[in-house]
């Protein structure tokens, strides 16, 4: 700064001599005149230093200060130029610098300080119990915790002391547990030091003493005693103290006072059969130890007697039959008497008390044996019934296949809580095979796989609290073993004069019913269902009464055509089931309260049943306004197949006429939720109005005929006036047609499949005016894109002489 200031005073100096001026004034920097402390200084962490400094200014310009430490600045002052330094806890080398200005130049001055650390005692933080005056009892614990550390981290270590003395070392916990004979005043002490100095806490703690409880030394007899009437038994205690507190012995006898002192005897009479206990108790005023005897005195008495009982010989019942049992008996000593019943020498009662109802259950026929014990505790006689059980033969038997394995779970499950509204009887058996599906519904303990129930009857609309008759684990609703098994076995353990088979699930018409979602949705055909009842009906030697199929799209010509053997009536619906499905209450209502129904009245009551329940305004619209149920009469389908044969012909052989007019007819019949599946009547109907072939109106008319003679009973909702009881699978272009609807029993015994081959070979050609917009060319002809066509079997047609070959499409569906 020095070199700095002489150097622009020469300069200014010859500026005024080249410039001819005189120049009497130049600016000199100020100077440090003195300074304290010297330049190197060492102090403590947490202390203060002053540092001064004196200047003056040549030229008498008023000074400032600016203060830096460690180069950031800090103060800056006037005279006095006065800095008091802290620097806190920053141990280690700092710098203090000062720099005098007049405004212009500078002077300055530094110092080096040295911040030396300065030693802390440990710190003790108490944690629960805390720091005032403690308690504990003799004999219980008090937990003392400590979180120690060093302020300048310094490792430390602790030291616990009782009363002076040490008693564990290091740990930042002591647990202190004074014994009996430790009461009185106490100072649990913990000591932390890091090598240099120590901090220590301490708590008062009073131990209060504890009473301890007498002790039984001995007693006799060892153990319970087992005594007649008249007998005399002498009990003995000893007692101790461990406070020397005196003890005194209180023998009481069923809980009354008896006496005091060492010993008890005690004395039976007539009176005394039976179980008393006998109690010693060694007190020393505060507390109590005690034994008992438990006494058992026998009676002296004579056996008891039977004094009534029925029935008065051996019974006869049937499986889920009930039977009722009574044992009367009397006792010489009015004695009390108990009556356990066993059934085939069971080792445990199946009931007690003088009545014992028994209903024998599934797969209990056979002899059985049913016995009565009266007991008045010690003796004992028994009365013994031999039972036939033979199988109940019901009026009715209801096989319900239930497949829930499915979507339709949640409804499924309702349905079998509503059969519990009505249940099982002498008269009416239901049972049920139901398999479930994962993650539908959790009601009633989210089982899953399949199991078997005999119904009855239950008031709980969400658990099912049937009988459980069989758990088959995980079974395949879809393949038609499983069916057969089911209906053979409700055969043989349900026999009824007639049965009822219900199947409820998905229905999809005749390409399958009872899909099965865990099992790949395995459904059963058509063929699989009629093998299944086939094998039913041969066993049975008669066909079910009525088969009820809780499903959609199954009141067909073609499903119930190839299930009219296995089946005197067939309830069915022509489109989408309503989720909930049959309301199984009234249903099964009917077969309760008339047992004696015949299958064409119970056939007739079902539709009538469901059509009352859906048109009772509790369903939304979609379902109160499209539902169809319909009964038929299997005997009638063959007839009415045949009449559609002859309508056929007739049709195929006036392709040219007909064509158009079934046309128009197709498309202003009713379809249903699937619009390839029609209203056969309404179709045959609207066709007859717009035929001018005398022959197609004639063989239309049998055809309308035979359904009002097949159909025994019909229900629909408002948006299905359309709907008389059968429908037929008629897609309106050749294109939604499946081939494989050729493969059905209906449609190689029949001639329906010909027929719409015939429309739709003509609408391809567009022959008569009839036009197929999905097909240009027709089924005969296809495009590139269409499946190929094979001709896989010919059926002869003879219309007015002249035989028409009619070829069945066969390609992928």
């Amino acid at each position: 700064m020095e070199n700095q200031a002489t150097v622009a005073t020469a300069m200014l100096a010859l500026a005024v001599v080249l410039s001819g001026c005189t120049q009497t004034s130049v600016n000199r920097p100020p100077s440090v005149t003195s300074s304290e402390p010297g330049p190197e200084v060492t102090m403590t962490e947490g202390g203060t230093l002053r540092f001064a400094v004196e200047a003056t200014d040549p030229d008498g310009q008023p000074l400032t200060c600016r203060w830096y430490v460690d180069g950031n600045q800090s103060l800056v002052t006037r005279p006095p130029f006065i800095l008091d330094y802290a620097p806190g806890r920053a141990v280690g080398d700092h710098q203090v610098r000062a720099v005098v200005s007049d405004g212009s130049l500078t002077a300055s001055k530094a110092w080096r300080v040295t911040v030396l650390p300065v030693d802390r005692p440990p710190v003790i933080v108490t944690d629960p119990p805390g720091s005032g005056p403690l308690a504990v009892n003799e004999g219980g614990a008090l937990l003392f915790t400590v979180n120690a550390k060093d302020p300048e981290g310094a490792p430390v270590s602790l030291r616990w002391t009782l009363d002076g003395a040490t008693v564990l070392e290091g740990g930042a916990s002591y647990r202190f547990e004074p014994d009996f004979g430790q009461s009185g005043a106490h100072i649990v002490s913990v000591h932390c030091s890091d090598g240099n100095s120590t901090t220590s806490h301490a708590w008062d703690v009073t131990v209060v003493d504890v009473n301890r409880a007498p002790r039984l030394t001995s007693w006799s007899p060892p153990s319970d005693i087992h005594i007649r009437e008249l007998d005399t038994q002498e009990f003995c205690a000893t007692a101790s103290d461990e406070d020397g507190d005196r003890v005194v012995l209180n023998w009481s006898l069923d809980g009354e006072p008896a006496t005091t002192g060492p010993s008890f005897l005690l004395v039976t009479g007539y009176l005394s059969a039976g179980d008393h206990v006998v109690s010693v108790e060694a007190g020393d005023g505060r507390l109590s130890a005690s034994h008992s005897w438990a006494v058992r005195v026998d009676n002296l008495n004579r056996p008891p007697r039977v004094s009534g009982h029925e029935p008065p010989v051996d019974a006869a019942t049937t499986e889920f039959g009930p039977v009722t049992f009574r044992l009367d008996g009397a006792d010489d000593d009015d004695d009390a008497l108990s009556v356990s019943w066993f059934v085939d020498n069971g080792t445990v009662p199946a009931s007690t008390g003088t009545v014992f109802n028994w209903t024998p259950g599934y797969g209990s026929a056979g002899n059985h044996t049913v016995s009565a014990v009266l007991s008045d505790g010690t003796e004992s006689v028994s009365r013994s019934w031999n039972v036939t059980v033979t199988r109940a033969v019901a009026d009715w038997t209801v096989l319900v296949y239930m497949n829930a394995d499915n979507d339709l779970e949640p409804y499924l499950v309702e349905d079998l809580n509503e059969m519990e509204q009505v249940g099982s009887s002498s008269n009416l058996s239901v049972v049920v095979q139901a398999d479930r599906c994962p993650g539908y519904d959790k009601t009633d303990g989210d089982w899953n796989g399949t199991r078997r129930y005999r119904v009855e009857s239950d008031d709980d609309p969400r658990l099912v609290g049937s009988r459980m008759l069989e758990d088959l684990g995980e079974l395949d609703m879809g393949d038609g073993r499983t069916l057969q098994d089911f209906l053979l076995w409700g055969l043989e353990h349900f026999p009824a004069r007639r049965f009822l088979i219900v199947l409820s699930g998905h229905g999809d018409g005749w390409q399958g019913i009872s899909q099965d979602f865990t099992d790949g949705n395995d459904r059963l055909s058509v063929e699989e269902l009629a093998g299944a009842m086939g094998a039913f009906s041969k066993a049975r030697g008669a066909p079910a009464d009525v088969l009820l199929l809780d499903v959609c799209y199954w009141a067909m010509l073609e499903t119930g055509w190839g299930l009219r053997e296995t089946a005197s009536f067939i309830v069915g619906s022509e489109d989408i089931d309503p989720s909930a499905g049959q309301p199984y209450d009234g249903s099964l209502g009917v077969l309760a309260a008339s047992p004696d129904i015949s299958p064409r009245e119970l056939a007739r009551r079902l539709v009538e049943v469901f059509g009352s329940e859906y048109s009772g305004g509790a369903y939304p619209p979609q379902e109160a306004d499209t539902f169809t149920l319909s009964a038929v009469d299997t005997s009638g389908l063959e007839a009415l197949a045949v009449a559609l044969d002859r309508l056929c012909e007739v049709a195929a052989g006036n392709m040219s006429t007909a064509g158009p007019e079934l046309q128009s007819a197709r498309a202003g019949t009713g379809s249903f939720g699937k619009p390839e599946f029609i209203d056969l009547y309404d179709l045959v109907a609207r066709w007859r109005s717009r035929s001018t072939l005398a022959a197609l109106n004639e063989t239309a008319e049998a055809v309308l005929a035979a359904i009002n003679a097949t159909v025994v009973a019909e229900s629909h909702g408002s948006l299905r006036t359309f709907s008389r009881g059968v429908s037929i699978y008629f897609p309106a272009v050749s294109s939604a047609y499946r081939a494989s609807y050729g493969d059905l029993a209906f449609s190689r015994a029949h001639s329906w499949d010909m027929l719409l081959d015939a429309y739709y070979n003509a609408a391809g050609r567009g022959a008569g005016g009839i036009s197929d917009g999905d097909a240009p060319a027709g089924r005969a002809s296809p495009s590139a894109d269409s499946p190929r066509l094979s001709v896989s079997e010919s059926k002869g047609l003879s219309v007015n002489g002249a035989d028409i070959l009619m070829l069945a499409v066969k390609g992928g569906d």
